[in-house]
């Protein structure tokens, strides 16, 4: 989740709001859900709408994501379990 967690933090509003409940059990509900359908460490297009024009404020960088699939994880009791998805060349779940 940390991958994911960093990811989210610097581009995603609903993850920002989430993070900034204050009760706890309601927080943590609240970013599993925005974490919970993240599957790949995607990297970002960049926009060119008037990028190069004066006034405007210099384009965000971009996290330069992996691109590998990242696992579900559950937990059960004091253990985290990871499951990770198989996929063969033509993207099919194996």
């Amino acid at each position: 989740i940390k991958k994911i967690k960093k990811i989210l933090e610097s581009s995603n509003p609903d993850f920002n709001q989430a993070v900034n409940i204050r009760d706890k059990k309601r927080r943590f509900q609240e970013v599993w859900g925005v974490c919970k359908d993240k599957n790949i460490c995607s990297n970002e297009v960049p926009k060119d709408d008037g990028e190069y024009e004066p006034g405007n404020k210099a384009p965000k960088n971009s996290h330069g994501g992996c691109g590998n699939s990242q696992p579900k994880i559950r937990q059960t009791a004091l253990q985290l379990w990871a499951q990770f998805e198989q996929k063969d060349e033509e993207n099919n779940k194996v």
